[in-house]
């Protein structure tokens, strides 16, 4: 891979990194979902057992095909549940590391790079907020990402993907 390369994958990291939170918000959502539907399920079958519902007296809706049904439906959401954790948690990890990455950069870069990667502003509003010129902000900002290339395990990343 390229330097170039290296640094323009770098800048997808980057934002990527900036977006890592609305990623974790969506899954802790779905994690909730799916949680719920299987508990859900789950008081639905121990009332089903008890009960004997549904019946109605068809041979295509007995309560041992509701249960059965139920019961891979419930499985189906614990799973899906444990996958949108584990996720979480490797998003979590990941971000982690960029940030302890970024931390480890002068206050001015740093702060170029939160303006524009997790608050998505353009280079004139960087420019104006730190005082600066546009060049120069780009020029901290190509700094930065250099940096970060140099210490940035790019295989590590490809088997984490």
């Amino acid at each position: 891979m390229t330097v170039h390369e290296k640094r323009a994958r770098m800048r997808r990291v980057l934002w990527d990194w900036g977006h890592a939170l609305d990623g974790i918000a969506r899954l802790e959502d779905e994690l909730h979902y799916f949680s719920v539907w299987a508990e859900d399920a789950g008081d639905t079958l121990a009332a089903q057992r008890l009960s004997g519902m549904p019946g109605g007296g068809c041979d295509g809706d007995t309560v041992a095909q509701a249960v059965e049904e139920l019961e891979r439906r419930r499985e189906m959401y614990v799973q899906a549940a444990q996958r949108s954790s584990r996720e979480i948690s490797a998003i979590l990890r990941w971000k982690v590391l960029i940030d302890d990455m970024v931390a480890a950069l002068p206050e001015i870069q740093k702060r170029v790079l939160e303006l524009r990667y997790i608050d998505g502003h353009r280079w004139t509003y960087i420019a104006l907020k730190l005082h600066y010129d546009e060049s120069s902000v780009k020029r901290l900002e190509a700094a930065a990402v250099t940096t970060l290339v140099e210490c940035f395990d790019f295989e590590a990343e490809d088997k984490t993907i």
